[in-house]
């Protein structure tokens, strides 16, 4: 049975999407991870629609194509549900908000343990962190207005336009990346084809000497003189 895209994108989100999100609204990501996730993503998008990854092929459907105008990347999603999480947090008074808004360096500084991570281990990701990150750009705090932060937090309308704002720049730097990336691999696969000798879209043919192999087909199958 065929099923329309609008059908199968509603099973998507509705089964493989949720399991894939549960829980990620206390997520702290690297942006190794990030990518890491985003491909995840763009392959079971792939997979649902029936869209195959084929570089060589004659029209290469690209992730423009993909994802279309009504699906978003999966890392835009889940900085959305961050913020929405995190001011639902704070405005319900539960102990859960402070936990999430831990400041682990201002408490290193405060009892004089600069030391106590140890050499190599690199910078500690925390959720406070992963905050500013989601918001890096869209706003004016800095790592000193952890107060202010709060405060914006309490009040529904502020936080909600917060929200939307950096929806709206993910939005946009997203399309922008995505226009530039698909005209460069267009070029690219044009480039390596003309390099090749071939039209684009073709494989080249490969030849293969298989004497040897009937060679020792036909040793092994000989039956004995009796």
């Amino acid at each position: 049975m065929d099923l329309s895209r609008k059908t199968r994108l509603r099973i998507f989100h509705s089964v493989i999407e949720s399991i894939l999100l549960y829980g990620s609204e206390t997520w702290t990501l690297t942006k190794q991870m990030t990518l890491r996730l985003d491909g995840c993503y763009t392959k079971l998008l792939r997979y649902i629609q029936n869209i195959k990854y084929n570089p060589d092929a004659e029209h290469h459907a690209s992730n423009a194509e993909v994802y279309r105008n009504d699906v978003r990347p999966v890392s835009q999603v889940l900085r959305e549900r961050r913020l929405s999480f995190i001011g639902h947090c704070m405005r319900s008074k539960q102990p859960v908000a402070d936990i999430l808004l831990w400041d682990c360096d201002d408490h290193l500084e405060k009892e004089g343990a600069k030391g106590l991570f140890r050499m190599g281990q690199g910078n500690t990701k925390t959720y406070l962190k992963q905050l500013f990150e989601d918001i890096n750009g869209c706003s004016e705090y800095g790592r000193d207005m952890v107060n202010q932060l709060r405060e914006d937090m309490l009040d529904r309308e502020i936080w909600r336009d917060m929200v939307k704002k950096v929806s709206i720049a993910q939005k946009n730097k997203y399309e922008n990346n995505n226009n530039t990336n698909t005209s460069t691999t267009t070029n690219t696969t044009t480039t390596i084809a003309k390099r090749r000798g071939r039209p684009p879209g073709k494989r080249a043919m490969q030849s293969y000497d298989i004497s040897p192999i009937k060679g020792a087909a036909k040793r092994r199958t000989r039956v004995p003189d009796l």
